[in-house]
């Protein structure tokens, strides 16, 4: 009998321990994906707004228009907040997530977002809502 308990912790001990071996998702909130996030919607912001200062050869407007740019996206201090998950697949390591981008005037933007890891395994992230 003391037999089959010894055995019977020593299975469950094993199975505990490497349960948590397995793949998993990237949590909505994790600062990985939160960072991930603003760096792409720091980027994408900027590029619309840089838009049309694209065709522009003067290298002093265009230099200009950047510096605009990058003040304007600085005052407005974007925060995500209200984050959600949508849905979670552990086995493919992919997870969409929902959020309200908050602007430092009150203004509010919904937001989705999917991150899954590459093959390498680096985080990537695709963002949705930004236009």
């Amino acid at each position: 009998m003391r037999k089959i308990i010894a055995s019977s912790i020593l299975v469950l001990f094993a199975l505990v321990g490497f349960g948590g071996c397995g793949k998993s998702a990237t949590k909505c909130d994790n600062s990985d994906a939160k960072k991930l996030v603003y760096e792409i919607v720091e980027e994408e912001t900027k590029r619309q707004l840089l838009g049309p200062y694209y065709g522009v050869l003067d290298k002093e407007v265009q230099a200009q228009k950047r510096a605009e740019v990058d003040k304007k996206y600085q005052e407005a201090n974007p925060q995500l907040i209200n984050i959600r998950p949508e849905s979670m697949d552990n086995e493919l390591e992919k997870s969409e997530c929902s959020a309200d981008l908050e602007m430092s005037n009150g203004n509010k933007l919904p937001i989705k977002y999917k991150l899954s890891k590459t093959s390498e395994g680096k985080l990537y992230g695709e963002v949705f809502g930004l236009k």
